[in-house]
């Protein structure tokens, strides 16, 4: 079963996407936990939920090994990577378990975001 954005979850990762949309201006939080795919939206920019899952499911953890692999070479890691669509920023921070994925404006201070999202994820153990 594709996940939709409605699709039911534990209390403790709906309370994390909470925690996460509180952070500031986001209009769509995704977690992949070990493969799993949660999403959550406030605002879908005109994407659908199955675009959003096999971004979830195939892009974003492809782009992430990819990117975390080049970044253990000689740049001292990763932290997240940003990708600017037409009408907003995809973020996609890696995490011990697979991602947080955030929709936001292309405003958005995105160094700032990511680290308050990491501080609100280091208080849950799913992540």
């Amino acid at each position: 079963m594709r996940p939709t954005y409605l699709t039911p979850t534990s209390e403790s990762i709906e309370r994390l996407i909470a925690e996460i949309f509180a952070v500031g201006a986001i209009g769509y939080v995704a977690l992949d936990r070990h493969g799993e795919i949660v999403m959550r939206a406030k605002v879908t920019a005109g994407t659908s939920v199955e675009t959003n899952f096999y971004e979830e499911y195939f892009v974003n953890p492809t782009v992430i090994r990819l990117t975390s692999r080049r970044g253990a070479i000689d740049c001292g890691g990763l932290s997240h990577v940003a990708v600017a669509y037409g009408d907003f920023t995809q973020v996609v921070v890696p995490t011990k378990s697979g991602h947080i994925s955030l929709g936001v404006a292309k405003s958005t201070d995105v160094e700032a975001l990511v680290a308050s999202v990491r501080a609100v994820a280091e208080g849950h153990e799913d992540m």
